[in-house]
């Protein structure tokens, strides 16, 4: 299935980046218009690895800044 969707298709729908330049990526298409995100990592990409990009990713700037406590 992979060969026949091409790039420009698949980078319609989602952010493809090294791991590196995804945060960077990520902020590029979606802050100030986003507040939550999925991600989808192999399981063996290590902890310290998924921490430092975490770090990076919760760096983006957001609008959201929680739900009024009061009416």
């Amino acid at each position: 299935m992979a060969a026949e969707v091409p790039d420009e298709v698949l980078e319609t729908f989602a952010v493809v980046a090294p791991y590196d330049a995804l945060p960077e990526k990520l902020a590029q298409r979606y802050a100030g218009h986003s507040d939550s995100l999925t991600l989808d990592l192999p399981e063996e990409l290590p902890d310290g690895e998924v921490r430092e990009l975490l770090q990076d990713i919760r760096a983006i700037g957001r609008t959201f800044q929680g739900y009024a406590a009061t009416w």
